[in-house]
């Protein structure tokens, strides 16, 4: 699968198309195709490393979570979904 990516902290120019493995997905998670994403302040943050304590939580040396972004939709290709409240699914991405 082709994801957004970034190994190291700067600019948007550290920011590559890569083409990854796709993730393992465990039986309480599903996978999904994205046909939209957004990018918000917070991804500038961790994408720059700044404000500098923003590392702390990211990785000090390197992003330790390569992935960008938490908002977009799309359509569930792996899992199950019984059903979903409004308000009851809050992105992750691990």
């Amino acid at each position: 699968m082709n994801a957004m990516v970034y190994r190291c902290y700067g600019s948007p120019d550290v920011v590559k198309l890569e083409h990854i493995a796709k993730p393992a997905v465990a039986n309480d998670h599903v996978l999904i195709k994205l046909h939209t994403a957004s990018v918000n302040p917070s991804d500038r943050h961790y994408m720059r490393g700044e404000p500098y304590f923003m590392r702390t939580m990211a990785g000090l040396g390197a992003p330790e979570d390569i992935w960008m972004g938490v908002f977009g939709s799309g359509r569930i290709t792996t899992g199950s979904v019984r059903r979903i409240l409004s308000g009851s699914v809050s992105p992750t991405c691990s």
